[in-house]
Parts: structure tokens; sequence; C-alpha cells
């Protein structure tokens, strides 16, 4: 249910499942309670990860401030990734012209978190075709 049209997890829809918004609420809660809480990965760049374009995402979405810690210790904001996701993809996203002044920022920076979900993501297909050989 969390597949898009090539077989590859859409982040979007995980965002909207129960189990991730019961997460965010898990992650408020401990927040309210006063602990510090870091979620990691085994992907050392947040760029390349889920965990940025999935995860965090939704949780700024929801308010919180993301901070992504580097291996070499440097602190980056959510922004400063968007800012990074922006640059990535600026000739693919939709830009506001004659025909179609309504495009708004918000729009491309949703554009370009599709983009790289679609670069990044998951797919059952692809690990079975690879373990297939």
């Amino acid at each position: 249910s969390v597949l898009d049209d090539e077989n590859k997890v859409n982040f979007e829809k995980v965002r909207q499942q129960a189990p991730f918004q019961e997460g965010i609420l898990r992650l408020q809660k401990g927040l309210d309670a006063g602990y510090n809480i870091a979620l990691m990965c085994s992907e050392s760049e947040p760029f390349d990860c889920h965990r940025f374009a999935m995860v965090s995402v939704g949780l700024a979405l929801k308010g919180f401030t993301v901070r992504h810690i580097l291996k070499d210790k440097t602190l980056l904001t959510n922004e400063d990734l968007e800012k990074e996701l922006l640059k990535k993809y600026a000739k693919k996203l939709p830009q506001p012209s004659i025909f179609e002044p309504d495009i708004t920022p918000k729009m491309q920076l949703q554009t370009a978190y599709r983009l790289r979900n679609k670069s990044i993501a998951w797919s059952p297909t692809e690990l079975y075709e690879q373990n297939d050989d």
C-alpha cells in the first residue's frame, strides 16, 4: 500500500500511515518528558538517506526542529539540506511562467522531495532481482 507505480516506497504514503504518525506522537511525548532524542541510521550522509527525504520532512512538517549530525560532527539543519535538494534538482523543478504563474517555492520543494524519493527509495522488486542472479 506504500509502493508507487514503479514498485518503490513512496515516502509521502509512508508519512500518512498510522505507524508513522504514532511514531511522531511518541517522539513528541519523549521531548515533552525532557528526553533528548536522536534518530540514527547506517547511512552516513543524510542527503542520501530516507531519514532526510522521508522522516525529517515529516517531522519538520509537524513543527519539529531537525538537525543532522554528519560523521565529522558538523551539524546541518533540515533547511540546509533542503537548499541542497533544490540545487540538485533545479533543472527539473516547475518554474513560474506566464502560463503557470502559481508555482510556489513550496511546490518546488515538494517536487524536489519527490524526485529525491524516486532516486533513493527501496524497492522489493530490485532486491529480488539482485538476489536472483
